[in-house]
């Protein structure tokens, strides 16, 4: 069984947790603004983008655990399927309603996996709808066989594809966080029981996800990188004393300080760069809107990576006009040491920067560490779907700076699955590195 923990994003990555968009994918991929989505896209190319990537993963030695076959150990995938799909039969005779439901919920437990995780992240209801008289002379079929049926989707979890945000997982475990849309809240739900499942322990014990219920503490993956001997968390933006709550929130940060959940010698609380966020794209732009206010940097990830130990990779414009709370470990919590710019901090731990182009702010930062210096990022592809090294600046650049850049030196393109807002990072969730 493996050891489900995170000491530093460039230890060797061992196992990892994805999830392939299906069908519950769809209402994002065609109703983009309310479903945190950036653009439309196509389910089906996400579906070829996802199965390439995790082809890769396996070819470079990662076990790769998907969801659905996580859960479908024991009978929690089916408890699940029961709580949050339905079976509408009252448009049928009184006289056959029970009987229908019950072979259609045996037909649904005869499901895949993977479909069945698709009608839960739909948070489906079956409709069956009685046909007319249907041919019911004909001896070879049954009146049912000439019902039809309809699917009703609720609020459908598009983002179920992201894996990292339900959750972070530090040196001495996974812990279970709180999302600031409820787009995304029953994300959470099914993280607990996907660790429950292979038999981690979501820390807090028992999966309280009311751990992060205050409003003024939500939690998401995607603002956590471990680097060994220190970690960093991505809290709000602020100016001067007034928190602007982007994703995860200071009180979050705070409070899982105090929860005794990791063992980093250091926590650094970054706050997001939001000022010169803005004060960058105003300067490259020439004032031109370029994105939706607070997305690109709505998660640490999302301008900040680490690709091997002294080896950031990040838009520096952004690093050095932002601050960090230093904390460090007393006994079983933490003390605030220090506030200082984040440059300086990552300076003091002799990281150096490699610079993000401007034009690639989008991919740069989200590619995954798979081993000391290895990574695996995100290419933009010419009009042929051909990598073209004057789109990749910043490949070129890591190439040159000695990383080992997989596969074939070039990354993998993924114009469909990067239309929610992510890249290789966010779609993914380390399960074990060592």
């Amino acid at each position: 069984m493996y050891d489900y923990r995170s000491e530093a994003e460039f230890d060797r990555l061992r196992a990892v947790r994805v999830h392939k968009p299906g069908c519950e994918t769809f209402v994002g991929a065609v109703d983009p603004v309310p479903n945190l989505f950036r653009s439309q896209s196509s389910v089906a190319n996400a579906q070829r983008e996802h199965e390439r990537l995790v082809e890769v993963l396996e070819a470079n030695g990662v076990t790769v655990h998907h969801l659905c076959d996580d859960l479908a150990e024991g009978t929690t995938l089916d408890a699940l399927l029961a709580s949050r799909v339905r079976i509408d039969c009252s448009d049928l005779p009184r006289d056959r309603r029970t009987a229908t439901r019950d072979s259609m919920w045996n037909e649904l437990l005869s499901l895949p996996p993977y479909e069945k995780l698709q009608l839960v992240g739909s948070n489906a209801t079956l409709y069956r709808h009685r046909n007319g008289s249907g041919k019911t002379g004909d001896h070879e079929f049954s009146v049912g066989r000439f019902d039809t049926t309809s699917i009703r989707f609720r609020q459908p979890l598009s983002n179920l594809y992201f894996q990292r945000d339900q959750q972070i997982v530090t040196d001495d475990g996974p812990v279970i966080g709180s999302f600031r849309n409820e787009t995304r809240d029953a994300e959470t739900g099914i993280a607990v029981k996907g660790w429950e499942a292979i038999g981690g322990s979501p820390r807090p014990h028992n999966g309280l996800v009311e751990f992060f219920q205050p409003t003024d503490q939500t939690l998401e993956g995607g603002d956590f990188i471990p680097a060994g001997e220190f970690a960093l968390l991505g809290i709000s933006a602020f100016e001067g004393e007034t928190e602007i709550p982007i994703r995860t929130t200071r009180g979050a940060g705070r409070t899982l300080l105090e929860a005794d959940v990791m063992s980093y010698d250091e926590v650094g609380l970054v706050h997001a760069p939001r000022t010169a966020d803005a004060e960058e794209q105003a300067r490259k732009t020439n004032g031109a809107e370029t994105a939706e206010t607070d997305m690109e940097v709505m998660h640490l990830d999302t301008w900040f990576n680490i690709a091997d130990e002294g080896v950031a990779v990040a838009r520096k414009h952004l690093v050095d006009n932002t601050d960090v709370e230093v904390y460090g470990r007393t006994g079983t919590g933490y003390e605030h040491l220090r506030t200082i710019g984040f440059g300086e901090y990552l300076s003091e731990k002799d990281y150096r920067i490699i610079d993000v182009p401007f034009d690639e702010r989008a991919v740069g930062t989200n590619f995954l560490t798979l081993d000391a210096g290895k990574i695996l990022p995100i290419h933009y592809p010419d009009e042929h779907g051909e990598y073209d090294p004057a789109r990749n600046e910043l490949i070129e650049t890591m190439r040159a700076e000695g990383l080992d850049v997989v596969p074939d030196g070039v990354g993998i393109p993924l114009e469909h699955l990067r239309a929610g807002y992510g890249g290789v990072h966010c779609v993914t969730t380390p399960l074990r590195r060592a």
